[in-house]
């Protein structure tokens, strides 16, 4: 068989990938090769850093039509994907395989002590949650569940989706946390003061550059449209 023959039987046993765009607006490649069908949403399977839907929506069709031509050209070239299953069928790992390996790697980044365990009790949320190393919203949700606190929950939050974020970077289909809002904290408003002149004395009397540094930030603060209208001179030789 000449060369001609040999690589028109293999563009044969190898489709162009096809760009999809789902409901989600997020894209992926729909792919067949041989027998044998597989989707990917970017390109780290084939050591490509392109990941069309971290772009914006109006940009993922183009970046993933880029994705698929340097896929199609790795295929031809007689590059497989990355990682197989025991029955040699394309496949991918469970999403808690790549969750594990972001933890792992994020650690070694020489961050704070205080962080890296944030990010180890996002992750040991995640695993207890997960079914057969699956995770999806529900099972973000449900770790989630474990805060009451808005705040507490929503710094959850910031962790699972800084380590699902670089999951996806490895390799994760999609990143469950974009699609969960962020709870709204309760504003807590302090007790109006009744009598500044007097606390603001007592400061001057206590030490008169804390004094200073009271005095620019009341100025600061006083809102242009109001406090600092209304002020008269007999207020400020109080002060």
């Amino acid at each position: 068989m000449n060369i001609n023959c040999q690589i028109s039987a293999k563009m044969e046993a190898i489709n162009y990938p096809k760009v999809v765009s789902g409901r989600d607006k997020k894209v992926y490649l729909d792919l067949k090769i041989g027998s044998k069908r597989m989707r990917l949403s970017n390109g780290s399977k084939f050591n490509i850093d392109l990941f069309p839907n971290s772009y914006p929506e109006n940009q993922r069709i183009n970046q993933a039509n880029i994705l698929a031509a340097q896929v199609y050209a790795k295929l031809l070239g007689g590059e497989s994907p990355k990682i197989k299953n025991e029955q040699g069928v394309l496949d991918s790992q469970p999403d808690l395989h790549y969750i594990r390996e972001a933890l792992n790697r994020k650690l070694q980044e020489g961050f704070s002590k205080h962080y890296n365990e944030a990010l180890k009790l996002a992750y040991l949320r995640i695993e207890a949650c997960s079914k057969f190393g699956n995770v999806d919203e529900k099972t973000i949700e449900l770790a989630l569940d474990w805060y009451e606190n808005n705040t507490s929950y929503n710094t959850l939050r910031r962790n699972m989706n800084i380590l699902c974020r670089y999951a996806v970077k490895l390799g994760m289909s999609n990143n469950p946390v974009n699609s969960i809002r962020r709870k709204r904290e309760k504003a807590k408003l302090n007790k109006p003061i009744g009598d500044v002149p007097a606390l603001l004395a007592e400061i001057r009397s206590f030490n008169e550059n804390l004094y200073l540094c009271c005095m620019l930030t009341y100025g600061c603060l006083l809102r242009p449209h109001r406090e600092v209208r209304e002020l008269k001179w007999g207020i400020l030789q109080t002060i």
